[in-house]
């Protein structure tokens, strides 16, 4: 299998992905749930990623690929799947638990391939940057077709669409089957991966991974709480989400042609454009503004994911790859897993404006931090 049919089965998952997760806070809040059910709804999302994580990577590694990207698709089709016969609040949480569970798997799988296709470093950052470039076209068409449907079709119909497109994906990978490669000839030694935290750079890597990754989530969380506090319409919220996933394919279109751009240096406008939008978001109500705001922070946040794998692979003791990747993976989904459920009381308690504030907050102490610390100053 190649990277581009590879990529192709990338997008199809994670519009089926980041569209349920779309209309899964789209129905809550019509059934009347408060910002803190719906942060849970979301961290359920996340948690068993979140446990998962290494575990499901050692799986992948003992008896290959087919199995587990096969159980995480069909765990997708059956989330749309229960979401649409049985509408419920309390169905999403079941829901959100077989989507998030089943992408995680699909995403170990495509992460491995695609690392596995390249044989030097530097094929496999052009790799790595195609399939990020995947990503941003399905974090465009995922919220906006999630949309689109839950105006058109309903909620109900819109999880069974959805799910259907992860059915399609299945479908492709069971015709491609005997191009999926099997497990690895030897097993790879399995050490502790708290040793990687003893490397300094990794550490405040993972650190700005998890701040990054915090903004990236809580705005997919509470754009859609805000817009419909306003009056926007479901189109609409999926439309400033869109906006969002916009810019990350832009800025992952031109970061070849910013090669002066060091890895560290893109982390700290990442951050910096992060905690600026955050404190702006709150103060506007009006749709274009707030679709301005969303491409904004998707230009800052967008070109941070590849140049944190690259650097991510360039600091990594050798032969430990893929334990850091599964690492960046853990702090990924624990920020999803948690950060919805306690922004979310805060919101009940406290309103939305302050969750911009405090995820605004959060970044500009990772500004700080790194202009402390230098990093990213000293590389030529």
């Amino acid at each position: 299998m190649k990277i581009l049919e590879l990529t192709v089965l990338a997008v199809l998952s994670h519009i089926s992905f980041s569209g349920i997760r779309v209309g899964l806070s789209l129905a809550a809040i019509d059934a009347g749930a408060t910002p803190f059910v719906i942060g849970a709804l979301l961290s359920v999302y996340a948690l068993v990623p979140t446990l998962l994580s290494l575990v499901g990577g050692r799986w992948i590694d003992r008896i290959g690929v087919r199995r587990p990207l096969f159980v995480g698709t069909g765990l997708m089709v059956l989330g749309g799947v229960v979401a649409y016969a049985h509408y419920d609040l309390w169905t999403f949480f079941v829901t959100s638990t077989l989507v998030g569970s089943g992408f995680l798997l699909s995403q170990l799988v495509v992460q491995k391939m695609t690392g596995d296709m390249g044989q030097t470093a530097d094929q496999r950052r052009l790799l790595f940057g195609m399939l990020a470039i995947g990503y941003s076209i399905s974090g465009v068409l995922g919220p906006f077709s999630s949309g689109v449907l839950y105006d058109t079709i309903g909620g109900d119909r819109t999880f069974l669409s959805l799910g259907g497109l992860a059915l399609l994906v299945m479908a492709w990978l069971f015709l491609r089957r005997h191009s999926l490669p099997g497990p690895a000839a030897e097993m790879p030694v399995q050490r502790r991966f708290s040793d990687l935290l003893k490397t300094p750079e990794l550490r405040r890597l993972y650190l700005a991974v998890g701040l990054i990754s915090s903004a990236w989530d809580v705005h997919q969380f509470v754009v859609p709480i805000y817009g419909r506090s306003i009056g926007l319409s479901g189109t609409q919220v999926g439309m400033v989400l869109a906006a969002f996933g916009l810019a990350t394919l832009i800025v992952r279109l031109v970061l070849p042609l910013l090669r002066s751009l060091t890895e560290w240096r893109a982390i700290f406008c990442a951050q910096l454009v992060g905690a600026v939008v955050y404190a702006f978001y709150p103060i506007f109500e009006k749709y274009e503004v707030l679709m301005g705001l969303s491409f904004a922070l998707g230009l800052g946040l967008g070109i941070s994911q590849p140049m944190v794998l690259s650097l991510m692979h360039r600091v990594t003791p050798p032969g430990r790859i893929g334990e850091a990747a599964g690492l960046r993976l853990m702090i990924v989904n624990g920020t999803q897993t948690i950060l919805p459920t306690v922004f979310g009381l805060l919101g009940s308690a406290f309103g939305v404006g302050l969750l911009f504030w405090a995820v605004g907050g959060m970044l500009g102490v990772g500004v700080v931090g790194q202009l402390r610390s230098g990093a990213g100053y000293n590389e030529s």
